[in-house]
């Protein structure tokens, strides 16, 4: 007689333990299951970086000429700059900023501020500075726009 009632108890006992998670509605209990999906914007700058990175091996590898890889690697540099200028975010590549290009004054193809020389025409980005009054002159200028100084 004894043994049934100790059945029943346990059997009340455990459907308890079971059922009580589904009759909660504690809000301190966390939602096991986050929605950790990327935006859009985040998995389009990830596949143009993925691009880049494979632009970047193919030239190594020598399948792609440099002045395609050039072309190619400043397009999609110019599209991830776009990107994160929308989405109001600074990206950076070692000490370089990616959305900090500028332009070629000569072709008009878009450059890295750090570049020396522009990838597509070859020509120098060099600014030089005057002599006299210590302002940024382009090189090929015969005389400083802001004090008139002939330059050398």
């Amino acid at each position: 007689m004894i043994g049934p009632i100790i059945l029943f108890v346990l059997f009340v006992i455990s459907t308890y333990f079971v059922v009580k998670p589904f009759l909660s509605t504690s809000t301190g209990v966390t939602n096991p299951v986050q929605d950790n999906t990327p935006k859009p914007e985040e998995l389009q700058k990830i596949s143009l970086l993925k691009q880049i990175r494979e632009v970047e091996f193919e030239r190594e590898m020598g399948i792609t000429v440099e002045e395609d890889f050039q072309r190619i690697r400043s397009e999609l540099v110019e599209q991830v700059g776009g990107l994160l200028k929308r989405q109001g975010k600074s990206a950076k590549k070692g000490s370089k900023s990616l959305s900090g290009t500028t332009t070629c004054r000569h072709c008009h193809k878009s450059v890295s501020p750090d570049d020396k020389f522009c990838g597509h025409c070859g020509k120098s980005l060099d600014k030089t500075r005057c002599g006299t009054c210590g302002i940024t002159v382009v090189p090929e200028a015969k005389f400083c726009s802001g004090c008139g100084a002939k330059q050398v």
